[in-house]
């Protein structure tokens, strides 16, 4: 009886399994460092787009040179929570919610994501010292992010 080399033996076979397990340990931290990442990139992205609206409608003579304070949310979200609805158009990205505060000449804004746990993003406007309930930016109009308070 002849026996023919056909095939991979047990052997060969748990070596590759393990070889892929280690690269997989590798690889897999990296992964979720950029999808951090790209949680703060949405939530700094919104606010952009908050502070442009923001300056546009306090700019205009209807809504009597005022910012607008209230909550964003993202309409396709499945919230509990109803968010406000604003004088100006804005798309915010899926799992952000956005606390708007306004004042007489100034307003500040947190930015959070749903999947970010406690990392959030601010901005604030129109006043030359940091409002109490801003956690990470320290200059007037510059987003900054982090986690927890600071």
């Amino acid at each position: 009886m002849k026996r023919t080399d056909e095939g991979f033996t047990l052997v060969e076979l748990l070596i590759v399994v393990v070889i892929i397990g280690i690269l997989a340990a590798v690889a897999l931290p990296k992964f979720s460092v950029t999808r951090d990442r790209a949680y703060l990139v949405a939530m700094q992205s919104d606010l952009k787009q908050v502070m442009t609206m923001q300056e546009l409608y306090h700019g205009d003579p209807t809504s009597g040179h005022s910012y607008w304070g209230g909550v964003l949310l993202n309409p396709t979200d499945d919230s509990s929570e109803g968010g406000d609805e604003p004088p100006f158009p804005i798309s915010l990205s899926p799992g952000v919610r956005v606390e708007v505060v306004a004042e007489d000449h100034s307003w500040y804004a947190v930015a959070e994501h749903d999947a970010a746990g406690s990392a959030s993003c601010d901005v604030f406007v129109g006043t030359s010292g940091r409002p109490s309930g801003v956690r990470h930016a320290t200059l007037e109009g510059v987003i900054a992010c982090g986690a927890g308070d600071q």
